[in-house]
């Protein structure tokens, strides 16, 4: 018989204790996918809290739903109650508010959909700041809430979670899916 191997166990442990999103990544990866990291963002954190409410949890398809109109802002909402529901649970004390949150994604829609048509070089750059400004700080509202939930549950062995294949692929599929609706876009 051969002993179990610790360090392997010791990985996995690591591993399931990699769950902090510090904000300089939120930040960084929301600036470069142009806002849109808000959808793999939806789809780590239902990942992440799995195994802490009774629900089921499906983090592919409760991400892709915000992209589904009206419906998608009953599911972000019911993310960011959850986080707010574990927080509560844990007697952390927390000003995070999900409907906050919720205003400002529905701030980000108003402004994209009412500055359609836009052609000055600057109002686009000026409203695209403004939108992702939004979005980070909807995001981060709500990761600093789940972060203290993860460091108070998890104890001092939690960890940030790490940049992994797959946010690299989310990242370079987006970019793809922009260069070739770019790619369709008339030369003027």
């Amino acid at each position: 018989m051969t002993s179990p191997n610790i360090e392997n166990h010791d990985s996995e442990t690591s591993i399931d204790n990699a769950l902090i999103l510090t904000n300089t990544r939120i930040v960084c990866l929301t600036i470069i996918t142009f806002g849109v990291y808000i959808l793999y963002w939806l789809y780590l954190t239902w990942k992440q809290m799995d195994g802490e409410t009774d629900n089921n949890h499906y983090p592919v398809w409760h991400s892709l739903t915000f992209l589904v109109p009206i419906y998608g802002l009953f599911r972000l909402y019911d993310h960011l109650q959850t986080i707010k529901t574990l927080a509560t649970k844990e007697e952390l004390e927390t000003q995070f508010s999900p409907t906050l949150s919720l205003s400002l994604i529905l701030l980000n829609f108003a402004l994209a959909v009412t500055s359609y048509g836009v052609t000055s070089g600057l109002s686009i750059l000026t409203i695209e700041i403004i939108q992702i400004s939004l979005v980070i700080t909807a995001i981060l509202l709500a990761q600093t809430t789940l972060n203290a939930y993860w460091q108070k549950t998890k104890g001092p062995d939690v960890q940030s979670a790490l940049f992994d294949r797959a946010e690299l692929g989310f990242i370079l599929l987006l970019y793809a899916i922009f260069g070739l609706l770019l790619s369709f876009q008339p030369v003027v």
